[in-house]
């Protein structure tokens, strides 16, 4: 069990290195749309997926001081380890106790 108690969950250290906005377009069927930014993070740990990235898409409407907008921050959250998978698309809801990491 991971750090927070769920089963298959992982405690993730990572830096932001990339912020863009509006980088995910989501069109519906009734001709609607919304946008998503994207906060591209580089793993520092765990050490087996160290060096890989992370997309996270979060609302555009999220507050300006937002940790994913801070390219150069480290951040630390706990997320499911099946949505590390290849071609998983995360939205920053996914990650849960997301704090600054001095």
């Amino acid at each position: 069990m991971g750090a927070s108690g769920h089963q298959g969950e992982i405690e993730i250290r990572g830096r932001v290195v990339e912020y863009r906005p509006h980088a995910l377009m989501d069109d519906f069927a009734g001709g609607g749309h919304q946008s998503f930014d994207a906060a591209t993070i580089e793993i520092l740990a765990p050490s087996g997926i160290g060096g890989s990235h992370l997309v996270i898409y979060q609302d555009p409407s999220a507050a300006a001081d937002s940790p994913w907008r801070r390219v150069g921050a480290t951040l630390s959250f706990t997320i499911d380890r099946d949505l590390l998978a290849e071609g998983v698309q995360v939205f920053s809801g996914a990650a849960r106790n997301l704090r600054w990491v001095p």
